[in-house]
């Protein structure tokens, strides 16, 4: 087996009409000076350590404290104004309503008049606009009104009346027509409008 020579200077080999290839195995005319070639730096490797939790548990840093306390204040904001929101949107208790009732006038002789039915005779005071007066227990006036327009039934004339604003949580109520008495209904008859009057002979 033959050690090549390493000592002997390298002979160009030819590669075609006026080239030879030197030792750097590039072709190049004869004459011309070898091309040394460049070693090619490569820049470091940069590794970012806060980037990897270490061995005791999670890195925190300033910043990320920062984003979660702002959004878990911001969460906590919310739903206190929610809730704010809401209580203010409760619309608050009634503190008046309007009774609403019946008088009917039994008889079985009534006069016409503007379309509607009246009482005469011994009932001439019962007609549309006839005084409505509502009293709470100790006959102090609460709320008043008028009769409506007579409605014609078999043997009977019915109006209806709504008194406005009736203080809330008087107990009950005390209801007049004209000066035919006071009669008495509970607060929940006169807020749910079960207020019936009668006159007359059944």
């Amino acid at each position: 087996m033959t050690t090549p020579d390493h000592s002997a200077p390298h002979v160009p080999t030819a590669v075609g009409p006026g080239f030879v290839l030197d030792a750097t195995q590039v072709a190049r005319l004869p004459g011309d000076a070898p091309v040394v070639p460049q070693s090619v730096e490569q820049p470091p490797i940069v590794v970012n350590a806060a980037a990897y939790p270490t061995a005791g548990g999670p890195r925190w840093s300033r910043r990320g404290v920062i984003a979660t306390v702002s959004v878990l204040l911001c969460a906590a904001l919310g739903g206190g104004l929610a809730w704010a929101t809401s209580v203010a949107d409760t619309p608050p208790a009634p503190k008046q309503f309007d009774l609403r009732g019946t008088f009917t006038l039994y008889d079985t002789d009534f006069d016409a008049r503007d379309g509607g039915c009246v009482g005469n005779g011994g009932y001439d005071d019962i007609a549309a606009g006839t005084r409505v007066v509502v009293y709470d227990n100790a006959a102090k006036v609460l709320a008043t009104s008028v009769l409506g327009k007579g409605h014609r039934g078999t043997g009977e004339c019915e109006f209806a009346f709504t008194a406005k604003g009736v203080r809330v949580g008087v107990g009950s109520v005390q209801v007049e027509v004209s000066d035919r008495g006071k009669i008495k209904f509970s607060e929940q008859a006169a807020r749910t409008g079960d207020v019936h009057l009668e006159l007359g002979n059944n």
